[in-house]
């Protein structure tokens, strides 16, 4: 049984051995907490610390959860969950990892996110024909950002919504779509999408897109394509379902 982390201390987590004592623990219990086993020391590449409850607009409930000292209004249930410099999000169960700015994180899973399910629900206008990249909650800049260093499959439940907003006209739009994307060697890659139902009235033209986006890090991108001469307003609600693991 993995042992129980003691605390971190610049970047350095040690354990709870027998009697309570601090140890460093084995190359297991640092896998269990996402950690790296470098010359007996386990190692975690962010810096995160232990908070107490109800700092920085934060309520934890729970043994063993890290954040990052940045991140503000998240709460979380379980234990050894770890946030990183997220705002706004929600964590529930055992060794969730959150990223994700605004989302909703629930993992029950043998170490830091290898099995986890999460919301995220996106926002945005468009005017015209082309193209438009949509946010979380509508903030420009906060996108679907991957974890690079695992090997992942990331299943999509996508909600598409549509209405336009500049006249009387009742056009609207409500799309079920499912995407797949991948991480092998470090890149991010969509591996299947299909639209299951696409209830419109009055629309022409419109569409929604999930694309593969090359970056530091890498992030799935989200486009809407509305109609020239026509203000549109999109939410997309994405159920998102993660295996993230590595090579043996």
């Amino acid at each position: 049984m993995a042992k129980r982390i003691f605390q971190i201390v610049d970047n350095v987590i040690t354990f709870i051995g027998d009697k309570g004592l601090e140890v460093a623990g084995d190359s297991t219990d640092c896998k269990m907490v996402g950690g790296k086993f470098v010359n007996n020391t386990c190692i975690i590449d962010n810096v995160i610390k232990p908070v107490d409850n109800y700092t920085g607009n934060r309520n934890i409930l729970g043994i063993g959860n890290t954040i990052d000292e940045d991140a503000i209004n998240n709460n979380i249930i379980g234990d050894y969950n770890t946030l990183g410099n997220v705002d706004n999000t929600h964590t529930i169960g055992k060794f969730a990892h959150t990223t994700r700015h605004s989302e909703f994180n629930h993992a029950i899973t043998s170490s830091l996110g290898r099995t986890q399910r999460s919301v995220l629900m996106f926002e945005g206008r468009t005017t015209d024909a082309t193209q438009t990249e949509i946010f979380i909650g509508g903030e420009s800049g906060k996108r679907f950002i991957i974890d690079e260093t695992k090997e992942s499959v990331i299943a999509l439940e996508c909600y598409i919504l549509a209405r336009r907003i500049d006249s009387s006209d009742d056009a609207c739009m409500a799309k079920y779509q499912r995407n797949t994307f991948r991480v092998h060697a470090g890149v991010l890659s969509r591996i299947g999408q299909n639209n299951l139902t696409n209830h419109n009235h009055g629309i022409n033209g419109w569409t929604n897109d999930f694309t593969a986006a090359s970056d530091t890090p890498d992030y799935i991108k989200v486009t809407c394509t509305g109609e020239l001469r026509v203000t549109i307003d999109w939410s997309i609600i994405v159920m998102v379902n993660e295996l993230k693991t590595s090579f043996i």
